[in-house]
């Protein structure tokens, strides 16, 4: 069962290639201000994530 647990969380992840894990200095899309971006597909900032709005999916 865990192995299949394994299976599915690999399945369904976010793609990761070698360019995708680098960390870099990125614009958010929302304030359009410069962060530090864990990978490729992070593109909003922690501060934006951090709104009411955000949560609550109005954002």
């Amino acid at each position: 069962m865990l192995n299949r647990h394994k299976e599915l969380t690999e399945e369904f992840s976010t793609p990761r290639s070698e360019g995708d894990t680098e960390e870099k200095i990125r614009s958010c899309l929302i304030c359009r201000k410069d962060f530090s971006s864990a990978w490729a597909g992070e593109r909003i900032c922690r501060n934006c994530k951090s709104t009411s709005a955000w949560r609550s999916g109005i954002a």
